[in-house]
């Protein structure tokens, strides 16, 4: 008979390797994922569908608000009533706000169906959008949406809504409220279904595909290269931002520099620095609340992380330094904060075009954007 002592040496060691086991068990449970894993989820839950639904749902406002003003129109004798313009083009500045937040996120259904063209035709250094779009204002024949959907893209979208609500020009001319109406019921419904269309493909199978990267993934192979097409849209909105909202106006990208206000960005609303605003609110909010600092820090760039992070802030700082347009201030011959501004963001879109790739391991592809 084996001693008590000797059963209970033998029970210990069996619990303590039990345990042992056990607690292996539970910590590879609790691995920490790679932080490309991480990163990319976040991505597509804190910032792309947040985006895609924001878009679709400021896009349904204003086309509910362009159908209730218009219906009040009805019936009415020509210069009887007339639009409320001012809750209209409050409408439009937070539709305007909500795409300018969406342009990094040029992947996906907006590329593979060309629709970037549709929610906003700009640079439009020629003027296009009056020529295109007086000639309907003054004809008679009316347009169905079959044939403004196969319309040219110059009097579609939220450059088109622009030009009818806040153009000057069109007050001397005493546009019909009912014509009006025509135009931009049709813009506002089409703005509304492109956007209604992009939300539903990203919660449906570009948002997995997005997700579920790997060898049998045509287009996402890997996590790096999911991480490549976000951080490059990123690139792509910095680089517009700097290389051409404001750069053109202010002719620094020609020999002989001259300024001009109406090659800004919705310069007829003089929205243009509110757009450039949205711009880093969308760069800001990847960086931080999708986790893209977070990430950087992991890959062990925790001080280009934060290099990135003043840099952001400053270009933010320098927006907010001025009150006033961009167009009055270039208009006044007063140039400093908008270059003061492009500058900012032309340091911070540099981060994004060479050490941030490098210190993620990854390739970015080359944009229309693309200062060089």
């Amino acid at each position: 008979m084996r001693p008590t002592k000797y059963l209970h040496n033998v029970n210990a060691r069996r619990w303590f390797a039990s345990g042992v086991l056990a607690l292996g068990i539970v910590l590879s449970g609790c691995t920490e994922k790679p932080p490309e894993d991480t990163f990319i989820h976040r991505a597509l839950n804190d910032y792309i569908l947040p985006l895609q639904g924001n878009m679709a749902e400021r896009s349904k406002h204003l086309a509910e608000l362009v159908t209730e003003q218009c219906r009040g129109l009805e019936g009415s004798e020509a210069g009887e009533q007339t639009l409320d313009l001012e809750s209209l083009q409050a409408a439009w500045r937070l539709s305007m706000r909500a795409w300018e937040q969406l342009q990094a996120i040029n992947y996906g259904p907006i590329n593979t169906k060309n629709l970037a063209w549709k929610f906003q035709f700009w640079p439009d250094s020629k003027n296009l959008l009056a020529r295109k779009i007086r000639p309907l204002l003054s004809s008679e024949q009316s347009l169905t949406p079959e044939q403004f959907n196969k319309a040219s893209t110059v009097v579609q979208g939220l450059s088109a809504i622009e030009y009818l609500l806040f153009d000057p020009s069109l007050n001397t001319q005493r546009v019909s409220s009912n014509r009006m109406c025509d135009l931009l019921s049709l813009q506002s419904d089409q703005l509304q279904r492109h956007s209604a269309s992009l939300l539903q493909d990203w919660q449906g199978r570009y948002g997995k595909q997005l997700n579920r990267y790997g060898p049998e993934n045509v287009d996402f192979p890997d996590a790096k290269t999911v991480v490549a097409h976000i951080v490059d849209g990123q690139l792509s909105l910095l680089e517009s931002a700097s290389n051409k909202k404001l750069a053109d106006a202010l002719g620094s990208k020609r020999k002989k520099a001259r300024v001009n206000p109406y090659l800004l960005e919705s310069w007829r609303s003089q929205n243009s620095r509110q757009n450039l605003q949205a711009n880093l609110a969308s760069v800001d909010l990847l960086f931080h609340r999708a986790g893209l600092k977070r990430y950087l820090e992991k890959s062990g760039a925790e001080p280009l992380a934060k290099e990135i992070e003043l840099a952001l802030q400053k270009a933010q700082e320098h927006l907010r330094a001025d009150h006033r347009s961009f167009f009055q201030s270039l208009q006044a011959g007063n140039i400093d904060n908008a270059e003061a501004s492009q500058q900012a963001l032309s340091e911070l879109a540099g981060l994004y075009k060479h050490p941030l790739p490098k210190a993620l391991g990854i390739q970015l592809g080359f944009n229309n954007n693309d200062g060089d």
